[in-house]
């Protein structure tokens, strides 16, 4: 277990913890995000300078990113090499009680986005200007955008829910969500969240996988879209996959599904080396347009905290339909 594993351990453990131990926690993360860059600069600007694939425009504002030296930054973050990350504090976010439920949130789009009781207020803090930070409109990892988005009535796979954000941005325009998530802590505040939708929202706690085998992993067991969703096949169906490396299984556990022309994806590319490059041409094999967000990621190896992995530049998100899209 690393530092920054341990340390983050700590914070979620300690639900009153101190502001200054959590700005030091801050403070550490940033300095080695710096320290990382300093260490590859010359060898992330070679790869730019030889890798016909990058855009002209992209590659200037990497460049232009990566060259500059970086001092000490507090909210300086590797993962997205761009200069966009700067406008965000998480210590500018409010963070509020439920007296009730005994358990924190915050307001997103005036809607309640709780959190699992054993976080407290910074922690929160971290999590939600990252998530802020992810759906920037600026960033690799953002989702959807004015061309390409959930349309009303249509039926949303949030597969890596998570907490619900993507979710609940959505849930007033939709018919129903999925909402699939196996980590156990999130069952209790998903539930909180989506409790004024409870019509609507339908709660999976299975890991969506390439087959449905009675087979459990922690305690856990697997399931596919296309047994999940076959009842649902004729309607528009909306896709979101963010699980850990495990797109790819997810699009061979809907292998009938996706035969459809009525379903639209974005799945995550960055979590594992070559996910862009594997995802990419499986969907193309279904006849699907794709078209990668723009922009690149530089993901961390956690295990092994100072370290990145070449080709280094990751794109963050694929988004698919059977029409074509635009950027």
């Amino acid at each position: 277990m690393n530092l920054n594993t341990k340390i983050h351990k700590l914070i979620k453990r300690n639900y009153r913890i101190h502001k200054l131990s959590f700005i030091l926690f801050h403070a550490y993360t940033s300095l080695k995000h710096i320290f990382i860059l300093n260490k590859y600069r010359f060898e992330l600007i070679n790869v730019l300078n030889s890798n016909l694939d990058v855009k002209t425009s992209e590659k200037i504002k990497l460049l232009d990113f990566i060259s500059q030296k970086h001092y000490f930054d507090f909210n300086f973050d590797l993962t997205f090499p761009y200069d966009f990350v700067k406008k965000y504090n998480p210590f500018n976010i409010a963070v509020y009680h439920d007296e009730i439920n005994n358990m924190n949130y915050v307001l997103h789009n005036n809607k309640r986005l709780y959190f699992p009781k054993s976080y407290g207020k910074c922690l929160i803090q971290n999590i939600y200007n990252q998530l802020l930070i992810e759906q920037d409109p600026d960033s690799p990892h953002k989702y959807v955008n004015n061309n390409f988005h959930v349309e009303k009535g249509d039926i949303l796979i949030d597969a890596g829910a998570c907490e619900g954000f993507f979710a609940l941005e959505n849930v007033e325009n939709v018919e129903k969500i999925y909402l699939i998530e196996a980590n156990e802590e999130w069952k209790e505040p998903l539930a909180k969240t989506f409790l004024p939708y409870k019509d609507k929202v339908e709660f999976v706690h299975k890991f969506v996988s390439n087959n449905n085998q009675e087979g459990k992993w922690r305690g856990i067991s697997y399931i596919t879209l296309d047994k999940l969703l076959v009842d649902e096949c004729n309607k528009n169906i909306f896709i979101k996959g963010d699980i850990e490396g495990f797109e790819l299984n997810l699009l061979k556990g809907s292998k009938k599904l996706l035969q459809k022309n009525n379903v639209k994806l974005v799945l995550c590319t960055y979590h594992n080396q070559f996910d862009g490059r594997d995802i990419n041409n499986y969907l193309k094999s279904l006849g699907f347009e794709t078209n990668f967000t723009k922009g690149y990621m530089l993901p961390l190896i956690e295990e092994f905290f100072n370290k990145i992995e070449y080709p280094y530049f990751r794109k963050g998100v694929i988004r698919a339909s059977k029409k074509i899209i635009t950027s």
